[in-house]
């Protein structure tokens, strides 16, 4: 087959994207070479697939050298051409759906031939039709931070070139800082149970140089200057504060803040913000503070927003067993069951089959069926690796219901070498699983012989467990007291 990459591009383009693309290929100012015309035009008849055996190297190579031997080295250069041209095309299509970049280069161009009336034409042109919302926050200032510059050098000495730079001053201010919050966070998330120390990472290291108190002098610093760019400012530090502060309040503050100003935002950053407010909630150890459903409210927001979708339309699979996993720790399967019939359609084909297999697995669960629960999680082989490690919970969950304390060894063993043999689940997902395990071999043996002191002694050591993400394991606890203990 031809080079698979070169397939894979292909197959993103829609009919309309392979029209304009014929007419790119076949366009004497981009491509002069007839042969990689003519091996486009053989590729597109097996649109939008791209899958059959007549794309095989040979076989195209006949098609355009009837007669010839086959020479692999022409071919291959053939191919390598055939490749820029497609990555130009993308280039040049990313380039023209931002048209700010494109008045950024016109101007520059203009500037440089010392055009100066026809710059502050365009200039002013650009200002008056440009909308913030059409670009992303660090985008915004980072474009703008370059438009400014090259207006203040042909306003040299001037009392608008001074105004200019201050304002221009602002936004390398916000666009750095913006940027430095960003990184940080993708850091904390990034290393997440690994127990990683990034403090020396040079961005981590300088922001945590800045001390509260000069992070909000420079907060009101822009405010004089612009209030506006002041909120946003604002925003992004706030959500820097929220990977800082463990207890939640940092946590509580910035998502009042972002959803006061959601409009102020384009899809895409609120998007990015909303994540960055589950990977925050996932620090907050604050017990008063249910971070199940704090995870579910925003995703709910997402959801609400037309935002928890990738820009295709899909859904992301770890999206949707994370919502589906959270609405269950919750005991909501009415939610569930709406969130699935959304969504399960929106995720990719071949695993449709197996997510919908589990939806009912937990929809038996709910039912109290849970041998039916655990013979269909038995049916289940997830190619997703995360949903693996929620069906380890689940079956420790069905097994312990129907009270099958030898299948659970069973178990119990199979996720010891689970943990053991992969690499792919980091530290903390380790403890956390072969904890909740510890905890389930403890129940069995309590319900069967139970005994007070035993109860007492399971009950304080699970007080050091997250009630938020082993809520199961306390509510088990709860219905054990109540069973065995309760005064009558």
């Amino acid at each position: 087959m031809l080079k698979s990459s070169l397939l894979e591009i292909l197959r993103t383009f829609t009919k309309q994207e392979l029209i304009k693309f014929e007419d790119f290929v076949r366009s004497p100012y981009f491509n002069k070479k007839e042969n990689v015309t003519n091996l486009f035009l053989e590729i597109k008849k097996y649109a939008p697939v791209f899958e059959d055996e007549k794309l095989g190297k040979e076989k195209v190579w006949r098609v355009l050298f009837p007669g010839k031997e086959y020479n692999y080295g022409i071919f291959k250069n053939i191919i390598f051409d055939f490749n820029k041209l497609i990555e130009r095309y993308i280039i040049l299509k990313k380039f023209d759906e931002n048209k700010l970049t494109e008045i950024r280069y016109l101007l520059e161009y203009l500037k440089e031939k010392n055009l100066t009336k026809l710059f502050f034409n365009k200039y002013d042109s650009m200002e008056k039709t440009f909308n913030r919302l059409s670009v992303s926050q660090n985008e915004y200032y980072g474009l703008k931070l370059d438009l400014m510059i090259l207006r203040s050098n042909i306003l040299t000495n001037t009392k608008l070139s001074h105004t200019l730079n201050n304002i221009s001053s602002l936004y390398l201010t916000i666009n750095f800082l913006i940027n430095a919050f960003k990184v940080y966070q993708n850091l904390v998330v990034a290393n997440n149970g690994l127990n990683i120390n990034f403090d020396k990472n040079p961005v981590a290291y300088l922001l945590k140089q800045i001390s509260k108190k000069s992070y909000e002098d420079i907060l009101e610093n822009s405010k004089n200057v612009s209030e506006k760019d002041y909120l946003y400012l604002k925003i992004y530090y706030k959500m820097y504060c929220m990977f800082l502060d463990t207890g939640g309040e940092s946590y509580l503050h910035f998502k009042k803040l972002l959803s006061d100003n959601l409009t102020a935002f384009t899809p895409n950053d609120l998007r990015d913000l909303h994540f960055c407010l589950i990977s925050g909630n996932g620090l907050v150890l604050n017990p008063k503070i249910n971070t199940s459903l704090e995870k579910l409210s925003v995703f709910d927001s997402m959801i609400n927003l037309n935002i928890i979708t990738e820009p295709h339309g899909g859904i992301a699979e770890h999206i949707f067993i994370r919502y589906v996993n959270f609405a269950f720790h919750e005991m909501d399967i009415l939610k569930i069951n709406k969130f699935s019939e959304k969504f399960i359609g929106k995720l990719d084909q071949n695993i449709q089959n197996n997510t919908h297999k589990y939806i009912t697995a937990l929809n038996f669960f709910a039912e109290n069926k849970y041998e039916d629960s655990l013979n269909i999680i038995s049916q289940i082989d997830p190619n997703y690796f995360t949903m693996k490690v929620h069906l380890r919970y689940h079956k420790g969950i069905c097994i312990y219901k129907i009270n099958d304390y030898e299948l659970f060894l069973s178990e119990y063993d199979s996720v010891k070498h689970f943990v053991k043999n992969n690499e792919k689940l980091n530290k903390l997902s380790k403890i956390k699983l072969e904890r909740f395990y510890y905890f389930l071999n403890l129940l069995f043996k309590l319900r069967e012989n139970f005994n007070g002191y035993d109860f007492l002694k399971i009950k304080k050591e699970a007080e050091n467990l997250n009630k938020n993400e082993d809520n199961w394991i306390s509510m088990e606890i709860n219905s054990l007291e109540n069973r065995f203990m309760k005064v009558k």
